[in-house]
């Protein structure tokens, strides 16, 4: 389905994507509400690390305004520590 075929694409740029990829293709809000579904499918790092840049955990990241609410709706990118 196109809704699977997207989760697909999110995982594969969350994990391999540059900046501008992800900031071109995501749309933040469809991230936020397929990320259950997407997490599973990633390296439990890089899973840890989109919910605290990107705002996606349960407790909607560190506090502070999500990058998630830019403009168009994208993330940013997740820097890999």
């Amino acid at each position: 389905t196109d809704e699977r075929s997207r989760r697909s694409l999110y995982g594969l740029l969350l994990a391999q994507g540059k900046r501008e990829d992800i900031v071109r293709l995501v749309n933040g809000a469809l991230l936020r509400q397929d990320w259950p579904r997407i997490k599973p499918s990633l390296e439990p790092r890089l899973g840890r690390q989109c919910e605290r840049h990107l705002a996606l955990g349960s407790q909607g990241g560190s506090g502070g305004s999500s990058p998630l609410a830019t403009a168009a709706g994208a993330p940013q990118a997740v820097t890999r520590e």
